[in-house]
């Protein structure tokens, strides 16, 4: 075998594991058309690792320090509170009760 064929059977052999692994991580919504399942082959582990990268990158410790004066903090409570309770209003209206 080449070396090429060699690298390429590798990656697509990584390739499917980490599918396999996505398909138990997700069990119960498992694709039902070959349309669905195609995606799922292609798209599921770049957009998966895609994901990782840019959590790591954005949760780093650069950015923990960046934002963790004591002014994005008042302002982090203060949306937050503003928006559960406007959340929970319109639920409450919402539901009629």
């Amino acid at each position: 075998m080449s070396r090429r064929l060699q690298i390429v059977a590798a990656v697509v052999t990584f390739w499917l594991f980490a599918a396999g692994v996505l398909l138990v991580a997700a069990w119960p919504w498992m694709p039902s058309t070959s349309v669905g399942w195609l995606s799922f082959l292609v798209l599921g582990p770049a957009l998966y690792f895609l994901g990782e990268v840019f959590f790591s990158w954005l949760f780093s410790a650069e950015h923990g320090r960046r934002i963790s004066g004591a002014q994005f903090l008042h302002c982090a409570c203060f949306s937050r509170l503003s928006l559960s309770c406007s959340c929970s209003a319109a639920l409450g209206l919402s539901t009629g009760t």
